[in-house]
């Protein structure tokens, strides 16, 4: 029997996701070179190298104190997050047909909103609530506006969400008996 996740891909795929992988890494194979620059303004290639800037950073405080915040925020977020999106994709999955139609509102009206409305209404909620400039603040806006993008359930089953569904006989079978499944 044939397993719907392993369908050949066509011909042309592999090249556009080559030229795709090379459009978002080309930008950081030329930064990274470029911090190694001794010079005062940004130049490629650079002329003469040195650590320059990395000792800059490692000597200020400010630069130090923001690293540190960003962590923080990254890792209060991906604690929020990750069961808030497992919990709306389980209910995604599972809804009523009654149901879906407003399920289906309240995912996709945020998406009609620009991105900078959002912000600027986040900071006038955070500032009735005293939430600007804290970590909470930062860690709840970073936990809900991005979610608008990856919570849609408009979207087509992907090879991922069939093998979602089907998780503990796609995964658990294959372990337990030792072989993977055809």
């Amino acid at each position: 029997m044939q397993n719907s996740l392993h369908t050949r891909a066509p011909w042309w795929l592999t090249p556009v996701c080559a030229l795709i992988v090379l459009f978002l890494v080309a930008p950081t194979l030329v930064v990274i070179p470029m911090s190694f620059s001794d010079s005062r303004f940004l130049t490629f290639p650079p002329t003469n190298w040195s650590f320059r800037w990395y000792l800059e950073y490692f000597q200020s405080q400010e630069w130090r104190a923001a690293t540190w915040v960003s962590l923080r925020a990254a890792v209060g977020t991906t604690l929020l997050a990750t069961p808030l999106g497992l919990a709306a994709a389980y209910a995604a999955a599972r809804v009523t047909a009654g149901h879906a139609r407003w399920l289906r509102i309240v995912f996709l009206l945020p998406m009609a909103l620009p991105v900078i409305l959002c912000g600027v209404g986040v900071f006038l909620l955070y500032a009735k609530l005293g939430l600007n400039n804290t970590l909470l603040g930062l860690v709840l806006a970073h936990t809900c506006l991005p979610s608008r993008w990856c919570s849609s359930p408009l979207a087509p089953p992907s090879p991922v969400s069939t093998l979602a569904r089907r998780w503990p006989r796609a995964v658990w079978v294959p372990i337990r008996c030792g072989r993977s499944e055809t």
